[in-house]
């Protein structure tokens, strides 16, 4: 049953979490690589590479300096929101 318990940790951490499976479109799942979905297959794919760059930037700041602090959710949200949503003002429409 990997595939379903692996399913299952997925559907799991987004409903602790109270994330938006269209809002938050990929994961990372230990041991794996990363699940990712989208509009489309072409969307997957992109969201998959992208989640794998920002694995490998993390790691590199992580590596660099250990210490660093997160940014804070409120950022997180504002990044987020400016380039997403109904309000999004921030790139090519």
């Amino acid at each position: 049953d990997y595939e379903r318990n692996t399913g299952r940790v997925i559907i799991e951490r987004f409903g602790d979490l109270q994330l938006d499976a269209m809002r938050t479109p990929g994961v990372l799942v230990a041991s794996h690589g990363p699940f990712a979905w989208g509009a489309d297959a072409v969307k997957a794919v992109e969201h998959a590479g992208m989640i794998e760059f920002l694995a490998r930037l993390e790691w590199r700041v992580r590596t660099l300096a250990p210490d660093v602090p997160l940014p804070d959710d409120y950022l997180i949200d504002r990044h987020f929101a400016r380039k997403h949503g109904p309000k999004a003002y921030y790139g090519q429409r």
